[in-house]
């Protein structure tokens, strides 16, 4: 896979070992999951960092044709023009040589800014094939996530600190705050570069719905920090943003409702 040269993150863990744990995507507890991949720019992007690099992080479907990406996944530092910015998703559990189902072209159509931030946040990625019709997708949250601190919530994804023969699952973490500058979520989800993108989901009635995606932290620390504090906070990108960003939703909505049939990731 690609080299991994996305934001800084940190991992957190009152007991000093890293709370995440690696799930074998034929595993039942994998198959909700399945719509979630790793995706790699297919030519290299000049990362924050200033390296030039192919750029892995974690993408999921969001309907059976569009999956949703980090800006920094997709673009890196910035957008150069003229420039071939597809990426390549591997999802679902399969014979692939990696083990996924599907590797598949996709390519930006919209943009998500950040509200109040000036900086871009999401990215909708068009599928070359509609994978989704197999493997479904995630469900939305975006009503707004003002009153979720406290909430208990879960991440996955593909750091690239671990293998991408599993998944990465952690179920245990939380929604610590808000920043009242730029609306980022502040949470203590375990998360490393290349988890970027990542869904961080609850539990309503049974199914997993998405609140917000990875998208690093103001500074790393390169152990298990056993005390949780706002300085060293992993950073998410809220979808209730979305709501600012009309045409994303009517896409998303559109392409499900032509499907017409149940999402199959549903249990």
């Amino acid at each position: 896979m690609a080299a991994v040269i996305l934001l800084c993150s940190n991992v957190f863990s009152a007991a000093g070992i890293d709370p995440r744990h690696a799930v074998a995507r034929n595993q039942e507890e994998a198959r909700p999951f399945l719509p979630v991949g790793v995706a790699s720019t297919d030519e290299p992007v000049e990362s924050l960092s200033g390296k030039v690099d192919r750029e892995q992080s974690t993408a999921f479907l969001v309907s059976p044709c569009y999956a949703i990406a980090d800006y920094h996944g997709v673009f890196g530092k910035s957008i150069v023009t003229g420039r071939n910015y597809t990426m390549t998703i591997a999802l679902g559990s399969g014979e692939l040589e990696s083990g996924f189902q599907y590797a598949l072209k996709m390519r930006p159509v919209r943009t998500a800014r950040i509200p109040g931030h000036g900086k871009n946040g999401l990215i909708l990625m068009q599928l070359e094939r509609c994978a989704g019709k197999r493997l479904g997708w995630l469900e939305l949250w975006v009503a707004g996530t003002e009153n979720l601190v406290g909430t208990s919530v879960g991440m996955a994804g593909y750091p690239g600190d671990r293998s991408v023969d599993k998944l990465s699952l952690q179920l245990d973490c939380r929604i610590r705050g808000r920043n009242t500058v730029n609306g980022l979520l502040k949470h203590d989800c375990a998360s490393r570069p290349g988890a970027s993108g990542g869904p961080i989901f609850v539990v309503r009635d049974g199914h997993i719905q998405v609140i917000a995606t990875g998208w690093g932290s103001s500074s790393e620390i390169d152990k298990v920090l056993q005390t949780y504090s706002d300085e060293n906070a992993n950073l998410a990108v809220p979808l209730d943003m979305l709501r600012d960003n009309p045409e994303i939703l009517q896409v998303i909505k559109s392409d499900i409702d032509a499907f017409g049939k149940p999402n199959p990731a549903l249990p």
